[in-house]
């Protein structure tokens, strides 16, 4: 179940995960644990295979796509990022829906979409980091590719 964002619309997703994540603050900064061997976050369950990071300018769309076989688990490191699902699988009992979420560091989710539920995202601030834990080595004949229509990612009360 996605959790209360800013920015919410349609509704769950079957087999989305939106997994809190612990933030430690102090005085000095912040920590927050993605991922850690041997530690199971409730929700995943699945090895890490790659980690890495991504980033595109403020307002940029860097979406759809999508995974034959891969689980992807987002989480965003820095910035404020608008994060996009929908599902078009023809047997979900949630086709077509729809869900975007403003998220970042200050409400620590990891987002665990699962096969052929489209993703994507765009920066709100410059500066924006998001790190992806795949499920599965990468393979790039397992990607699809959908062309994004703007008028999902426009930003209310921005």
């Amino acid at each position: 179940m996605i959790p209360p964002f800013q920015e919410y619309m349609g509704d769950n997703i079957d087999g989305v995960k939106a997994i809190p994540l612990r933030n430690y603050v102090d005085d000095r900064g912040h920590l927050c644990v993605l991922a850690e061997c041997g530690i199971h976050l409730d929700g995943l369950d699945n090895e890490i295979w790659r980690v890495y990071m991504t980033t595109a300018g403020k307002g940029v769309i860097k979406a759809w796509h999508e995974h034959r076989k891969q689980s992807d688990r987002m989480a965003v490191v820095s910035g404020k990022v608008k994060i996009g699902l929908r599902d078009m699988r023809d047997d979900s009992p949630t086709r077509g829906n729809m869900i975007f979420a403003i998220v970042g560091p200050l409400n620590p989710h990891l987002i665990v979409i699962p096969p052929n539920v489209q993703h994507g995202f765009m920066p709100l601030e410059d500066n924006s980091i998001v790190i992806n834990m795949p499920d599965m080595p990468y393979d790039s004949s397992d990607e699809i590719r959908h062309e994004p229509n703007p008028q999902h990612w426009i930003v209310r009360n921005g």
